[in-house]
């Protein structure tokens, strides 16, 4: 239902992704049917690395891409170019277009639809594939490897801030109190102190929507986290790989150029408990699971889950222990 008064505010980590026709993921950041604006629209798209948009056009609506972030092919009408991060692209009503994402990295690009997108204004100009499915293959286990625990099909529990639920989504994987919490970096434990009511920190809460949702979830889930955090200027790789310890991340906040609040609310922490941190108290295993998912190059973050959710991929996500504080004078 239209809002009687336009929204004049929309947070991004507000908006829930969805995959609209041409098969690209799409943020709607204001339209009519939710924000009640009525000339235009505007939109993040998403296509992952390798893939292709389907070959479309809207038959009333202008509409312009920016490429935010990556690079690929852009098909319009009878011809086609290359862009890249910066680029413009105008699309006239009724023009075919497609675009194709480059092969090393996906493509976020805002469009922007006047008057306003619409699904009925969109006309898809090739089939979609068709997929068949594949039969499926019988598990595989390694010696010495603890089998791959199943993932939730939804966030089931995970959005509590109580881990009073979270053994019935553990005996729904058929995974015990140990392996569970240890993929999120928890004892036994402390594991255990959460199903029986401890509130469970946000910084752990992360992770567990990370490891134990599907796949899709749990990428939409880190591109949320991200995302913020997309215009800081690149820092080197060591800053972020190597961070342990409370100096670590104070350096790493100063070269991205950013505040104390701004910066810790990314890893799941509040101000106070940054400065904390900052001033020398031991830094929790979540948060340092978190520095490379959420601050470093994409092609980390998305190693990092893997690692996550299958800890025999590789060793990104093993944080590692926090340096021994200076001695004082």
């Amino acid at each position: 239902m239209k809002p009687s008064q336009p929204i004049a505010h929309q947070p991004y980590l507000d908006v829930q992704a969805y995959v609209t026709k041409d098969r690209s993921t799409i943020r709607e950041l204001m339209c009519p049917a939710r924000h009640g604006n009525q000339a235009q629209s505007l939109a993040e798209a998403i296509v992952p690395a390798g893939k292709r948009t389907l070959l479309h056009r809207h038959l009333s609506s202008e509409e312009i891409y920016f490429i935010v972030r990556g690079e690929g092919l852009m098909t319009l009408g009878d011809t086609s170019f290359p862009v890249r991060a910066g680029d413009t692209i105008c699309i006239p009503p009724g023009t075919p277009h497609a675009i194709t994402a480059g092969p090393r990295q996906r493509l976020r690009i805002l469009c922007a639809c006047s008057p306003a997108y619409s699904h009925d204004d969109t006309e898809l100009l090739e089939p979609e594939p068709v997929v068949v499915p594949r039969a499926p293959r019988p598990p595989r286990v390694r010696a010495g490897r603890p089998p791959t625990a199943k993932h939730v099909g939804a966030p089931i529990a995970l959005n509590m801030q109580s881990g009073a639920n979270f053994k019935a989504v553990r005996d729904s994987l058929g995974l015990g109190q140990a392996a569970f919490w240890k993929r999120v970096f928890v004892t036994q434990s402390g594991g255990s102190r959460y199903e029986s009511g401890r509130n469970v920190p946000r910084s752990v809460m992360t992770l567990l929507r990370l490891v134990y949702t599907s796949p899709g979830d749990a990428e939409a889930f880190l591109a949320r986290l991200r995302a913020p955090y997309q215009a800081l200027p690149p820092v080197r790789v060591k800053l972020y790989r190597d961070a342990r310890s409370g100096a670590d991340l104070k350096a790493l906040r100063k070269a991205l150029g950013i505040n104390q609040a701004t910066f810790w609310d990314g890893l799941q922490a509040t101000q106070s408990g940054g400065s904390r941190y900052e001033s020398g108290r031991n830094i929790p295993a979540s948060i340092r699971a978190l520095v490379i998912l959420v601050f470093g190059t994409e092609a980390h973050a998305r190693q990092q889950l893997e690692t996550l959710r299958d800890p025999a991929s590789g060793k990104v996500g093993k944080p590692r222990p926090p340096k021994a504080p200076a001695a004082r004078p």
